[in-house]
């Protein structure tokens, strides 16, 4: 199968969702032809094992995953069709568009020269919008648009080559009833190895595509250490691993949770900063296995939009799912909500809204934040 994907190279696992069959058929003007489709509803990105997880309490995480397998990544749904025209005219590529709006409005563009399209790191609770057109002889057959929508389930884990850990700050909702956008903040692990004598890429160039063409990604916010060579010279490349035109920007942290809460109150609100300039997205940032210092950022920023303290347990503890050489619990979200309970406010988002402004942010800073990424 060929196929050429503009913005987005497509990663080949599969989800079927179908029943039945839904069809399209158009006159064209040198006779008739017909798509026929299969029906997609409710499509869930999450695999089994993350699903009975999810639909565990909170702490049971390790019965599911531990750290030492890479089954973070989601799973992508196949859409399949039958096209025919009256005179059995050969296709020589389908050519297929998606969308989030009905208008079909800046759609993701497939090629492909057989009937089946995987479609990888779709959002949750979204409608998408597809169309096919059939291009056969001299002619091009568009069908009629069709639909599918995604569970509301989250995370919105992701599958970003070569990248283990990644997912979706967005797509959560708010005690006060507001949704955090998706492709805004995307938290992962590290796009090299670190310790090393030479900077040493493991992000995949289809990591990148999606990354750079599809999320848009404006700035990469590295928090991993500079002096001790934990960016494997990252940091001495002067640009971002996803493309020339994204700002790499190191604002480093230590590894340790009490010394970013006592020591390293200016560089956490240098990284908010980050988070409060419009300009910087969308933005993903990481740490080395994005779990403790991506995982205190990830639970501070959380905090200050207003998801509550088990949700964040819960995007914490997802960690696990990753290859990250090690097991998660929730002693350091516990110490995270510790932290902030101690301060004046009536909410854990009021309580962070003030550890921002104690540290130095201003309520401008904040409030942008928050009308950013939330909707």
């Amino acid at each position: 199968m060929r196929k050429r994907v503009v913005p987005l190279a497509v990663i080949a696992l599969g989800l079927l969702a179908s029943c039945g069959k839904v069809y399209s058929s158009v006159t064209a003007g040198d006779g008739d032809f017909s798509f026929s489709f299969n029906e997609y509803k409710d499509i869930d990105i999450h695999t089994d094992l993350q699903n009975q997880y999810l639909n565990d309490s909170i702490e049971s995480v390790e019965t599911y995953a531990r750290g030492y397998e890479e089954v973070s990544k989601p799973n992508d749904l196949e859409i399949t069709w039958e096209f025919k025209t009256f005179d059995s005219k050969r296709v020589s590529l389908y050519t297929f568009y998606l969308s989030e709006s009905e208008d079909m409005i800046n759609p993701l563009v497939y090629e492909y020269d057989d009937t089946t399209a995987t479609l990888s790191n779709l959002k949750v609770g979204t409608t998408y919008y597809y169309q096919i057109e059939a291009e056969a002889g001299n002619h091009k057959y568009k069908s009629t648009v069709q639909s599918f929508n995604t569970l509301s389930t989250t995370p919105r884990n992701l599958d970003i080559g070569g990248v283990t850990n990644a997912r979706d700050m967005g797509g959560y909702t708010t005690s006060d009833g507001k949704h955090v956008k998706q492709n805004m903040v995307i938290r992962s692990g590290q796009f090299n190895e670190r310790y090393t004598d030479s900077l040493t890429p493991t992000i995949s160039g289809k990591g990148k595509e999606f990354l750079r063409d599809v999320v848009g990604i404006r700035t990469e916010l590295d928090l991993r250490t500079v002096d001790d060579g934990e960016t494997g010279h990252m940091e001495h490349l002067g640009k971002s691993l996803i493309g020339n035109d994204v700002k790499y920007v190191s604002l480093p942290l230590e590894n340790e949770i009490s010394k970013t809460h006592i020591n390293e109150k200016e560089q956490f609100k240098n990284i908010f900063k980050v988070f409060a300039d419009e300009k910087s997205y969308p933005i993903v940032f990481h740490c080395a296995i994005g779990t403790d210092r991506t995982g205190v950022t990830a639970y501070f920023l959380g905090a200050l939009l207003g998801l509550d303290h088990d949700t964040l347990c819960r995007d914490y503890l997802f960690s696990n799912f990753g290859l990250i050489n090690g097991t998660r619990n929730l002693d350091n979200p516990k110490i995270y909500n510790k932290y902030l309970m101690g301060l004046e406010g009536a909410t854990l988002k009021e309580k962070t809204y003030n550890y921002f402004l104690d540290i130095g942010m201003t309520s401008s800073e904040l409030d942008n934040i928050r009308s950013i990424l939330l909707y």
